[in-house]
């Protein structure tokens, strides 16, 4: 008889792959959900100040020509020198705030963005007696008004918020962190208008130039946990 050679069977464990399932070797967390990317500590405080800041931001960049016309009676040629001083303050304190930020306090923008904050309220105060002084103090405060207020704002819808994420390692949720510090940006620049004419009709224009500072320090009050931590 003719007795046919049989191939052992391949045994169980020479079937299996050596690697367990990729998902068991890298487990994939879940993304987390807006409600929790809201409640990241610090996002709030960066939404709050990023109100304050655009509100304060919005109502001097878009009122200020009409009360230089209107009110302080400036010519057309005037009115539109002092608000291109706002602007190019602004554009230099960004610069500058950018700047300061990554290169003297390694990293820590609120150390920068605080101070700049502050110092917005102060000249916001002083605005309407340097107006009275004549056009070049009203000049020199308006450009440090743009200067100061510029910083914060782009900071503070930027990078500010991808250190938090990155703080607390999620740095997927970076889009949504910006979104909702932005969109806090957002509504206080819609409110403006409105804000302005209450203020004003109620309290006169030195009354909004108190109230922008007042909501200066509230952005400073909001920042200052987050501050402190960076000390």
């Amino acid at each position: 008889h003719t007795h046919t050679q049989h191939t052992p069977a391949r045994s169980e464990s020479t079937q299996q792959p050596l690697a367990g399932p990729k998902s068991a070797q890298n487990p994939v967390r879940p993304s987390l959900s807006l409600w929790s990317v809201a409640r990241l500590p610090g996002l709030m405080n960066l939404s709050a100040a990023n109100f304050c800041v655009k509100l304060v931001r919005y109502t001097v960049t878009f009122w200020l020509p009409y009360y230089l016309a209107k009110e302080l009676k400036y010519d057309v040629q005037t009115a539109g020198i002092m608000a291109t001083l706002l602007d190019a303050g602004g554009a230099i304190g960004a610069i500058a705030c950018g700047f300061a930020s990554g290169r003297l306090v390694s990293g820590r923008r609120l150390l920068i963005v605080a101070p700049m904050t502050l110092l917005a309220g102060v000249f916001a105060i002083i605005y309407a007696p340097a107006c009275r002084m004549g056009v070049i103090p009203n000049g020199i405060v308006m450009l440090l008004i743009g200067f100061m207020v510029a910083g914060p704002d782009t900071v503070l819808s930027s990078s500010a918020t991808t250190d938090v994420c990155e703080r607390h390692s999620v740095t997927e949720c970076v889009g949504s962190a910006g979104g909702i510090v932005n969109g806090m940006g957002s509504i206080g620049a819609i409110f403006q208008g409105v804000i302005t004419t209450m203020v004003v009709d109620a309290y006169g224009w030195e009354g909004l130039f108190i109230c922008l500072a007042v909501l200066c320090f509230l952005a400073l009050l909001a920042l200052l946990p987050l501050v402190l931590r960076d000390l």
